[in-house]
C-alpha cells in the first residue's frame, strides 16, 4: 500500500532559534503599518474636509491604501503559510491577533466618516462665526473683497449675491471650482444663478459648485 505524500513540513525549532527574516514574517503586523494606516485616516479626512474635496490628494490616497492592503495580504498569507509549513506549536497562528484587526478598524472608520461628511462638517462647524462675519461684511460693505483665511478655510474670488455672498475655496475640486455660499432667507438666488450650482448644506448656508 502505497502511502500519499507528505506536504514539506519546516522542522521545528523555538521561535528564537529560527532566521531573523522568518521570526519576522512569523510575528503579527506591528506598528509601522498600523501607523501608515493611521496616516492614511488623516490625509483622507483632509483630502474629504473641503466641497468636492482636494482632487489630487484623494487620487494619492486611493493608492496609498491600495498600497497598504497588498502589504497587509501579503504579510496575513505568508505568515499563513509559515505556520502551515512548521511545527511550532508555541507560535499559534492568531499569536497577538489584536495587532492585525488595527487596519481593517482604521480604514473601516475612514470609510464611515467620510460616508457621513465628518471632514467638511467639522472643518464647517470650526469656521462657521468667522464664516457668518464674512457674510455680514460683505452685506453691509461695498467690494472689493481680499482673498483671506475665514477660520479653517480660505476664501478666493469673494464676491455678493442677491444679499448674501460665495466664495470659492482654492484647491477644492478638480478642474472645476468649489466653495461655499451664504443666502438670506428671502434670497431666490439658488435658483436664479446659473453660474453657480447650488446644495444646502446648513442653515443658510450652501456648497457652490462652478462647472465652468
Amino acid at each position: 500500500m502505497t502511502l500519499p505524500p507528505t506536504p514539506p513540513v519546516l522542522a521545528y525549532s523555538p521561535l528564537g532559534a529560527q532566521p531573523l527574516w522568518r521570526r519576522w514574517l512569523m510575528r503579527p503586523i506591528g506598528w509601522p503599518l498600523s501607523t501608515a494606516c493611521l496616516l492614511a485616516m488623516l490625509a483622507s479626512c483632509f483630502a474629504s474636509s473641503a466641497p468636492g474635496g482636494y482632487m489630487p490628494l484623494d487620487i494619492l490616497c486611493f493608492f496609498l491604501w491600495l498600497i497598504l492592503a497588498v502589504v497587509f495580504l501579503l504579510r496575513f498569507l505568508i505568515r499563513a503559510i509559515l505556520w502551515s509549513l512548521s511545527k511550532t506549536p508555541t507560535t499559534p497562528f492568531w499569536r497577538q491577533a489584536w495587532h492585525w484587526t488595527i487596519p481593517p478598524a482604521v480604514f473601516i472608520l475612514t470609510l464611515l466618516l467620510l460616508n457621513a461628511d465628518v471632514p467638511l462638517k467639522l472643518r464647517f462647524f470650526a469656521s462657521l462665526g468667522p464664516m457668518n462675519r464674512l457674510a455680514a461684511h460683505v452685506a453691509t460693505t461695498p467690494g472689493p473683497y481680499p482673498d483671506h483665511r475665514v477660520g479653517l478655510f480660505y476664501a478666493r474670488h469673494i464676491e455678493p449675491l442677491d444679499g448674501g455672498v460665495v466664495f470659492e475655496v482654492p484647491g477644492a475640486g478638480f478642474m472645476d471650482a468649489h466653495g461655499f455660499a451664504f443666502f438670506p432667507p428671502s434670497s431666490s438666488a439658488t435658483t436664479t444663478r446659473s453660474r453657480w450650482h447650488f446644495t444646502h448644506f446648513h442653515g443658510n448656508w450652501y456648497t457652490a459648485h462652478d462647472p465652468f
